[in-house]
Order: C-alpha cells, then structure tokens, then sequence
C-alpha cells in the first residue's frame, strides 16, 4: 500500500520550472505530485502521462519541448488514469517572421479540389514551428475560403485563377499577406511567400 499506485489519490499538481512568461529557451522542466486523503504527498511524474494543446509541444524524459511558440498551451498530466490536471503556460518567444507555404492537396471529398496553406513561425532564436493551426486566416478571394488549419476550399476554380490566390495569415504580432497564381493546374506544388508586418 506504499507504492503510490496503490493510493486513492485527492488531487494531481503539476509544477513547471519557469518564469510566469516564457520568452526564451526550448525545454521547461516539468513535474507531477500526487496529493491522497491521508495528506500525503509523492511526485509521480515518471507515471505520469503528458499531452500539450494546442499541439506546439511535447513532453519527453520530465521537460516540456517546444521551438518556435508565441501563445498560451495548456500542459495536461494525467496520472494512471485516475486524475488529471492542467497548468496553463504562457510561452512568448520573439517572432523575427512567418512563411506561408502552398500545398497542393485533396481537402475532402466533399469538397471539391482544394490545397492546403502551411503557416510556419520562425522566432529571433532560430527556432522555427507550424502554426497553421494557430494562426487567424483570411481569404480575399471570390473563389474560395480558408477554415480549419489552413485548408483552403476551392468553390470556383475559374474565379480562384481569375482573381488569384489572396490570402492572409496573423500569428502573435506578425501578419503576412500574399497575392498570388494558386498551385491550380500543372503549377508548383509549393510557392514560398514573404511577409509583412
């Protein structure tokens, strides 16, 4: 009955070695404590099970990792099952620019031809992270729309070729913006696009 396995756990902490805000590095250390109704206390971090949202980290041998990250994640422990918890970690490296990447890609089936718009941030530190999913996207085009993680959905391809790609992301406190041939036809699968603030 010693092993804290064996325990009925009260709660799960979770303690993060950092600063409130994060604005420099790429691995935080992170820990897990088991609190039981006998007022007892054990860290438990190597049983421990970690996931972080949005995805822009992972967890590996007790530190947190992550590169190029300009937002909150929320750091989710989950401790055999049993209990889980979540700390809220405010991550603010510097951003030095963002690329926009074009895809070509099948979206769905029952959408039609669409292509997939690829956001990456890269921060003063060299680091460098997809933010697709993160990012606050615009489309200016009558020929279709972004949603979802940068999926872009063709509604008409004679309008997307007539007006052209326009397309704008935001992410933190870059925003980079691009007028464009969509990758329609036999054009390149991939276009690199600059940025603006």
């Amino acid at each position: 009955m010693n092993n804290p396995k064996n325990r009925k756990i009260d709660s799960l902490e979770i303690k993060i070695d950092s600063p409130t805000t994060v604005t420099s590095g790429s691995k935080i250390p992170v820990h897990s404590f088991a609190h039981y109704a006998n007022e007892s206390t054990a860290e438990v971090t190597p049983d421990t099970t970690w996931r972080v949202e949005p995805k822009l980290g992972q967890v590996e041998e007790g530190n947190l990792i992550f590169q190029c990250v300009h937002s909150e994640v929320s750091l989710i422990a989950n401790f055999l099952g049993e209990k889980e918890s979540t700390q809220i970690i405010d991550i603010e490296k510097p951003l030095d620019s963002l690329e926009l990447k074009v895809s070509e890609s099948y979206v769905g089936v029952d959408t039609g031809y669409g292509f997939q718009l690829i956001l990456l941030a890269h921060c003063k530190d060299g680091s460098v992270s997809d933010v697709s999913c993160q990012a606050s996207w615009k489309s200016v085009s009558s020929g279709g729309k972004v949603s979802g993680c940068g999926n872009f959905i063709i509604s008409s391809k004679e309008k997307l070729v007539q007006d052209a790609l326009n397309v704008t992301a935001h992410y933190g406190d870059l925003t980079i913006q691009k007028h464009s041939c969509p990758p329609v036809a036999n054009r390149p699968k991939a276009i690199l696009l600059t940025w603006v603030t």
